[in-house]
């Protein structure tokens, strides 16, 4: 928050102190909203690593429609996320005031998991329909593999 929104609601000419609530609604919402942006952030670099790395070694090779794709969804999540409205009333609870917390930490390891679980049952699904592990060139079809690691 800066200076003028800070000073805002003690220069209001009203009687009570719903512009000084007005202003904790919105930074909160800010504060939660951006650190919702730095989870999803996190959570496509590493599912990105991971594809980008070891689903190499299996033969599987991201295309560039499928990074294309997953570009465009995090900027649709973020474009929506950026729409986010403060709540009608104060939580009880403050948000973390920062992002180096365990409930960051712990939340973004679950997501990715819970990816991670996704990812592989996909694949393990995928191996008896692919014959041998292959990379594909820029003629060729995708793979059933290739397919379901975009999913």
């Amino acid at each position: 928050l800066g200076d003028a929104s800070i000073a805002s609601p003690f220069t209001c000419r009203q009687s009570s102190i719903y512009p000084t609530t007005k202003i904790l609604q919105q930074g909160r919402c800010t504060l939660v909203t951006m650190m919702q942006i730095y989870k999803i952030q996190a959570l496509s670099c590493l599912t990105l690593a991971y594809c980008l790395s070891a689903l190499y070694l299996d033969g599987v090779k991201l295309g560039d429609q499928q990074l294309m794709l997953s570009g465009v969804f995090s900027a649709i999540l973020f474009l929506l996320l950026s729409h986010a409205k403060p709540l009608d009333t104060l939580a009880p609870t403050r948000p973390p005031a920062t992002i180096i917390c365990l409930y960051f930490f712990l939340t973004v390891a679950g997501q990715f998991a819970l990816h991670m679980y996704m990812l592989f049952g996909a694949l393990s699904l995928t191996k008896p329909l692919t014959g041998q592990a292959w990379v594909c060139s820029a003629d060729s079809e995708l793979s059933i593999a290739n397919k379901a690691d975009s999913l």
